[in-house]
């Protein structure tokens, strides 16, 4: 287990405004905000946009969920007496569009 340990910095009291600010404005607390941005070479999402970035994955799942469903259909001997039709087209969407979510994941 890690211990965790203090930093100080010495800035202007205006900096320091700022920098509360675009952490509130993220949605997350000034030491968070200060390890995101420092860490990961990046700013950190607005809490708009990762409600948005959420919303989009949510809505993902159920497209590929969907999708999961016609293919099993298409593939079930209840659908048809024919032989299943090659659904390697809607295995790829599934494939990419979890790989999709796992880039949006990421952003978070």
């Amino acid at each position: 287990m890690t211990k965790n340990v203090g930093v100080t910095i010495k800035l202007p009291l205006a900096q320091r405004q700022l920098l509360h600010k675009k952490a509130n404005k993220a949605g997350i607390s000034l030491t968070k905000f200060l390890i995101k941005t420092a860490l990961n070479d990046q700013t950190t999402n607005t809490k708009e946009q990762r409600e948005a970035l959420l919303a989009m994955i949510f809505e993902l799942h159920k497209a590929g969920n969907n999708l999961n469903q016609i293919a099993h259909r298409l593939n079930s001997s209840k659908f048809t007496n024919a032989p299943p039709p090659h659904n390697f087209e809607s295995r790829q969407a599934v494939t990419e569009m979890k790989e999709v979510i796992e880039a949006i994941k990421k952003l978070l």
